[in-house]
């Protein structure tokens, strides 16, 4: 039985910790057309508001994820782009249906949706359910997508 290996890139999109600096559009969108000539198989874009480590100076910020992963599907043709985890905590499952059957036609079916509960990390309210969240996402993700297959791991 033959078994496949994928390769995939994560594409770098937070403050750096040491002095806060963003990767720019123009090096962001450089490193997934790079990943594509190499051949990856697909690009991810964490999903992440703000980071806090206690060894860092203050907390650093991320670029938004689904409006990243609509530029970067538009700049490549040939490799898949993926939330790399889109964070249940951070978003409506409506919402989240809605941007991936647009992100699924900007990238002519390119679109992989990675959807997780988050972590913890001090940012989930008292009394949150995560993975009650995710499911109602996979719910409506099911009941209302006609874009794609869903396939859940």
């Amino acid at each position: 039985m033959g078994t496949s290996v994928a390769l995939g890139l994560v594409l770098p999109m937070q403050e750096r910790p040491n002095d806060g600096a963003k990767p720019t559009w123009a090096e962001i969108s450089s490193w997934a057309r790079r990943g594509e000539e190499l051949g990856v198989d697909t690009v991810w874009l964490a999903d992440e508001i703000l980071w806090r480590v206690p060894e860092w100076p203050g907390p650093r910020g991320w670029w938004d994820c689904l409006t990243m992963t609509g530029a970067i599907a538009a700049s490549t043709s040939k490799v898949q782009v993926g939330t790399w985890v889109m964070s249940a905590l951070q978003h409506n499952p409506g919402m989240v249906v809605r941007a991936a059957e647009t992100l699924d036609e900007i990238t002519g079916g390119r679109f992989v949706l990675g959807l997780g509960a988050g972590h913890r990390g001090g940012a989930w309210p008292s009394g949150f359910r995560p993975i009650r969240r995710c499911r109602a996402t996979s719910r409506r993700w099911r009941s209302s997508c006609h874009c794609c297959a869903v396939r859940q791991t």
